[in-house]
C-alpha cells in the first residue's frame, strides 16, 4: 500500500491505495474536490462535513443511474442476441411439435364433418 495526501475543499486527508493506484486515486480526489466546492459555491451545504455527504450522495446516485443503465443495456443486448441467433432448436422442436398437433386435429375436425 502506497500513502497520500489528497485535498479537498482545502482540507488534507492522510489515505492508502494499492501501489500503482496513486495516479488513478488522486484523479478521483481532484473530481470530488470540484464537486465540493461547487457545492459549497452554490451555497447547498456549508461546513466541513456536510458538503462531503452531499457530494457522497450525489456520487452515489450518479453511480446507481449508471449500473440501471449497465443493466438495461445489457438486456437491450442479450433480446438483439436472440433475436439475431434466431430459434432455438427447443423452439423449433416445440413449433414442429404444435404443427403435428394442428395437423391431426384437422384431420379429426374432417373426419367428424363427414359424419
Amino acid at each position: 500500500m502506497t500513502a497520500l495526501n489528497l485535498t479537498i475543499n482545502g482540507r488534507t486527508y492522510a489515505v492508502s491505495c494499492p501501489k500503482g493506484q496513486e495516479g488513478s486515486v488522486g484523479a478521483l480526489a481532484e473530481e470530488v474536490d470540484a464537486l465540493v466546492r461547487e457545492i459549497v459555491g452554490s451555497g447547498a451545504a456549508s461546513g466541513e462535513v456536510q458538503p462531503l455527504v452531499l457530494a457522497a450522495l450525489m456520487l452515489a446516485e450518479e453511480a446507481r443511474k449508471s449500473r440501471e443503465d449497465a443493466a438495461q443495456l445489457r438486456a437491450q443486448h442479450a433480446a438483439t442476441a436472440l433475436a439475431q441467433e434466431g430459434p432455438s432448436a427447443a423452439q423449433m422442436a416445440a413449433a414442429k411439435a404444435l404443427a403435428d398437433i394442428a395437423g391431426q386435429i384437422h384431420s379429426v375436425a374432417g373426419r367428424l364433418r363427414a359424419v
